[in-house]
């Protein structure tokens, strides 16, 4: 089995933004739950994964693609927060993608569903626990930037928290692993070299890539158009509801991440569009083949070295 080991590029998260040179200021308390599901897990399955994958709305079709697959459904897997989201099946399957050992989440669970910060960093705190060595998260985005067209793939460079929730806002019990308020990690949390190798692999294969920053906020609603237009002068090329949480709980456990948003709608905040759910799933269904073709040849890629660099 080729072992998938990360460079020293260490990684990091913010309370409000990331990006290339932020830090951790998170508070974040041991998830004892955690735990109990990784052990739990661990009694069922006969594979190690190396990779995590998160799979947002509409792209739970990857799934489909795992070999040799052990599934499990969210609500068979005790003190696993079930996802009621449009789009989100809510499988855990493990298997292997390119040959690569991975165990991927078909589906998350959101803020805006009820759940609290901790519930919600749950999966990413049991995926650390059974070993994985990095983590790709994937979401469907309204795009902010004008260049910005609905299909498009944007690799997510940096993100701001504008859910105005964290693990010590939450006042959540079980929100990730120990650490302290205004610890350093001193490095990216989002992989630089992992999103150089993706722009490498879309340019060969002639697939629409852009870098952005993300902007998570805890929705359901979508956003009006003042806030369009605030999201943008603070940097934000897309917007989405998830994500955020998961990338500051893989920075605590110290994993690198590569963020991937599939543009599923535009924002036009001087010509507005009512969006619909259905159609976002729709325009993440439409490009999830361009997603697909791009993580198998990266992960084929990292394989045959026997490391993620």
């Amino acid at each position: 089995m080729n072992d998938f080991v990360p460079s020293d590029q260490e990684p990091e998260a913010s309370s409000l933004a990331t990006g290339p040179h932020d830090v951790i200021r998170e508070e974040t308390p041991r998830d004892d739950r955690a735990d109990v599901v990784a052990a739990w897990l661990q009694e069922r399955m006969t594979i190690e994964p190396q990779v995590g994958l998160i799979l947002g709305s509409g792209l739970g079709n990857l799934g489909t693609r795992i070999e040799d697959a052990e599934r499990f459904p969210f609500g068979d897997i005790p003190d696993w927060p079930v996802s009621t989201a449009v789009g989100h099946e809510g499988n855990l399957i493990l298997g292997h993608l390119a040959d690569v050992p991975v165990v991927a989440l078909q589906g998350r669970i959101h803020l805006y569903e009820g759940y609290s910060w901790g519930e919600v960093v749950r999966p990413v705190n049991v995926l650390a626990r059974l070993g994985i060595r990095g983590l790709v998260v994937s979401n469907a985005a309204g795009g902010l930037n004008p260049q910005f067209r609905c299909g498009d793939l944007m690799l997510i460079s940096g993100h701001l928290n504008l859910m105005f929730r964290g693990a010590v806002a939450d006042g959540a019990k079980h929100a990730g692993v120990s650490g302290a308020r205004g610890q350093s990690r001193g490095k990216a949390v989002y992989h630089e070299e992992w999103m150089g190798q993706w722009e490498r692999l879309a340019r060969r294969e002639n697939v629409v890539l852009h870098r952005g920053v993300y902007a998570g906020v805890s929705g359901p609603n979508y956003e009006t158009r003042a806030e369009y237009r605030a999201f943008r002068r603070l940097g934000a090329d897309a917007v989405g509801m998830s994500t955020v949480p998961e990338v500051c709980a893989a920075a605590t456990h110290g994993l690198p991440v590569l963020g991937i948003s599939v543009v599923t709608n535009e924002a036009k905040p001087d010509a507005p569009t009512i969006n619909d759910a259905n159609e976002v799933i729709a325009e993440a269904q439409a490009a999830e083949g361009r997603l697909q073709r791009l993580l198998h040849l990266w992960l084929q890629e990292n394989r045959g070295s026997g490391s993620f660099r």
